[in-house]
């Protein structure tokens, strides 16, 4: 049977409550570094599992069902790594070559650390997009094909380490003979890795300081509006490779307008033979595209219509010599083998802020996909975890010329519809792409830069219609689909890294306008069910009790928001209990219900009038509020509210204002004989409360129909003595 027994909130603390040990801020310290630190009583297999997943899986695994499928979906998603690794390489401003590595390397150290099955690690256009604005940031443009004083300022910063990565051309003696261009690309490289190597700390640091809440910041929405206006950015990247066009780099804010004018400006150099191929090659994949759609069920695996393109142009622009006959741009020189490199500590530092945030956005961006592919698939993915085996990929890749790594959402849907079952898939990816890299890579020196621009152009579809997203953001939440809005604004034209830091910005303040703008809700009983509702959504007929006003606060009580809280119980009250100081007289007015109507009645009136029950009502007849602060009414401003429940069960929390406020709104209604009594407080809120520094607190009832209950019972007869009915 239930109990019937009316607890305040202190009266349940005290019977049924256990106290919690009570630690201090020292001997909490002490025991976190205890339990990082030692060694003992630690299960090596779980740590070595934790951290070294491959060591897991790898005992469990079932070369009947699943090596067939692997081997499939890995050669399959190897395949598409050629095309998108060239592509994304030139779109970071890099060679070529540098693509492919990051296709290889990062591949298998995600196999060994990593815990998603599915997601594919290496080139993605978003990411490679904010490695070229960091590199042409740092770098200066060569004035003429050949400068001396800017090959000799490129050799500066030069030594012997870093003499690996340099072309087989490039004579380190003689810097001064040195094709400007040639030092120019070398350069990039140097950034290129030192990028790579600090997103890998950052992210490891992430790791060690369990940070991967960072990401939380980064909502669906703001990430949706970043990649679709990043992919528009991507799009203007590739517009003078698709037409052949040379144009001057710009960054900066409104840079994506300056580059649109430079080619318009240069609309009457177009080469003809990469805008046909170009044509071409989107009319091609797109169409490709919409038949793997089409027969996906009929298909084993997805058929790569863009490993099609780069493999007829190579052999078209080969020979048909596009190259020399009609100034078509190509890759150029892919070098065979797997080359080294060490990044330089100036560089290291120089590119520190930039990386932070190419090191969230990926991280982001791969955390994302691997949830979604473990929910749809029944299995878990670490995010601590992630962040490490990231960490692992970039700082690795770094001295074998990769950039900063990523996931790619199209090649991790191949492997997952290629029927990939494990982080095994991945070691077959790397043998295809070590396969170029050792024999094939000079075959697609000929290949013409319009085919991989038109690749990447196609595979920004599905992040350019993220445009359709807007209409339902827009139904569900107005807010969000602002933030969406802003975020892409802020992207195209302030750029990749500042649009992100502004959009993360304005979600932040979104967020903090929703909490101060929260109302204070008039409830009422619905019926006899003893739940309450909003009066301006629900009728609750004649179920109200004469002098007692129910509020409810939907939002943590802090500082931002104390003085609408104020306002809105002054507006359901009708008065300003900090302005009425004169104790309840009796008037013989009084609130009759709170319902569906308010009755004001008095003495001499033998039939009440109806009034509407909401505050801020602008419906026929006088409002609660109308009623309360008419200047004639002055008597009844003090004496129709007897208690005022407060319902907090929607406050997560207060601060230091919030409960100065409670308090204040508690001496002030007590001075006029008006009871406050709050309701379904949680821990941090009454906590909050009994922490304060006054002894006197308001009563706190568990649950909101006790505490109405507790406010029917009170003893209107006895004007000031509000603890008799408790």
């Amino acid at each position: 049977m239930l109990n019937d027994t009316v607890y305040e909130e202190a009266q349940l603390i005290d019977k049924f409550a256990v106290e919690p040990q009570a630690e201090d801020c020292r001997t909490i310290f002490r025991r976190g570094c205890k339990s990082t630190c030692k060694l003992k009583d630690v299960n090596v297999g779980e740590l070595l599992g934790r951290r070294l997943p491959i060591a897991v899986w790898s005992r469990s695994y079932d070369v009947r069902q699943n090596l067939l499928k692997d081997v499939l979906a890995g050669a399959t998603v190897g395949i598409v790594h050629l095309p998108q690794g060239l592509a994304y390489a030139l779109l970071a401003s890099l060679p070529p070559i540098m693509g492919l590595y990051v296709s290889f390397f990062p591949v298998l150290v995600y196999m060994i650390f990593g815990t998603s099955r599915h997601i594919s690690i290496g080139t993605f256009a978003v990411v490679s997009l904010m490695i070229a604005q960091v590199i042409e940031e740092k770098i200066p443009v060569c004035s003429s094909p050949e400068t001396d004083s800017t090959a000799q300022s490129f050799m500066s910063g030069y030594n012997s380490t870093s003499a690996t990565i340099l072309p087989k051309n490039f004579n380190i003696t003689t810097p001064t003979a040195v094709n400007c261009e040639q030092a120019q690309d070398a350069r990039k490289v140097q950034i290129a890795i030192a990028l790579s190597l600090v997103n890998g700390i950052i992210q490891i640091l992430m790791f060690l300081l369990r940070l991967g809440i960072v990401t939380t910041y980064l909502s669906t929405t703001l990430v949706s509006g970043f990649t679709c206006g990043a992919a528009v950015h991507v799009m203007t990247s590739q517009v003078p490779k698709l037409l052949g066009v040379d144009v001057s780099r710009h960054s900066g804010p409104f840079a994506l307008i300056y580059a649109y004018v430079d080619v318009f400006k240069g609309i009457t150099t177009i080469n003809w033979a990469a805008l046909i191929i170009s044509i071409i090659c989107i009319v091609f994949i797109a169409f490709g595209k919409w038949v793997n759609v089409k027969l996906k069920k009929k298909l084993p695996v997805p058929i790569p219509w863009e490993l099609a393109v780069v493999i007829f142009t190579t052999l078209i622009s080969y020979l048909a010599r596009l190259q020399q006959e009609y100034g078509v741009s190509t890759v150029g020189s892919i070098p065979t083998g797997i080359q080294t490199s060490v990044p330089l500590l100036s560089d290291v530092g120089s590119v520190f802020l930039e990386a932070i945030a190419i090191a969230i956005v990926a991280f982001a961006t791969e955390i994302s996909l691997s949830q979604i592919f473990a929910a749809k698939h029944s299995y878990d993915v670490n995010p601590d975890q992630e962040l490490m085996a990231m960490g692992l990929c970039n700082v690795v890749g770094c001295f074998f010329q990769c950039f900063p790594c990523a996931p790619s959402l199209s090649r991790s849907v191949i492997c997952e519809e290629a029927g990939g079952k494990t982080q095994l898939s991945g070691l077959f990816s790397s043998a295809v792409i070590l396969t170029i890299l050792l024999w094939i890579g000079p075959l697609f020196e000929s290949l013409p830069q319009a085919a991989l621009a038109s690749i990447i152009v196609v595979n920004l579809k599905n992040l350019l219609k993220q445009f359709e997203k807007i209409p339902r953001l827009w139904n569900v939440s107005r807010a969000d689909a602002i933030v969406w809005v802003v975020t892409w604004c802020a992207v195209v034209f302030l750029g990749v890294s500042t649009g992100l830091g502004v959009a993360v910005l304005f979600q932040i303040f979104t967020v903090i306008i929703r909490i101060q703008r929260t109302n204070v809700s008039v409830l009422a009983e619905v019926g006899r069910t003893g739940v309450f509702r909003d009066v301006k959504r629900f009728n609750a007929g004649d179920s109200g009790t004469p002098g007692v006003v129910v509020l409810q606060y939907e939002a943590p009580l802090i500082y931002v928001n104390r003085d609408r809280f104020n306002r809105g119980v002054e507006a359901a009250l009708g008065f300003d209990p900090k302005l009425a100081k004169e104790p309840r007289r009796d008037t013989g007015v009084e609130l009759t219900n709170i319902g569906n109507t308010n009755l004001i009645s008095g003495d001499g009136d033998k039939d009440p009038v109806p009034r509407r029950p909401t505050a801020d009502s602008e419906d026929d007849g006088i409002s609660l509020s109308q009623a309360l602060t008419d200047n004639s009414n002055q008597q009844f401003r003090t004496c129709a509210v007897k208690v005022l429940v407060l319902d907090l069960s929607c406050c997560p929390f207060l601060d230091n204002d919030g409960v100065a406020t409670l308090m204040e709104l508690y001496r002030a209604l007590k001075q006029i004989d008006v009871r406050l009594i709050l309701s379904s407080c949680n821990a941090k809120v009454y906590g909050a409360m009994k922490s304060s520094p006054d002894a006197d607190i308001p009563p706190v009832y568990v649950d909101l129909s006790k505490a109405v209950e507790m406010a029917r019972r009170y003893d209107f007869s006895s004007a000031g003595n509000a603890e008799d009915a408790v």
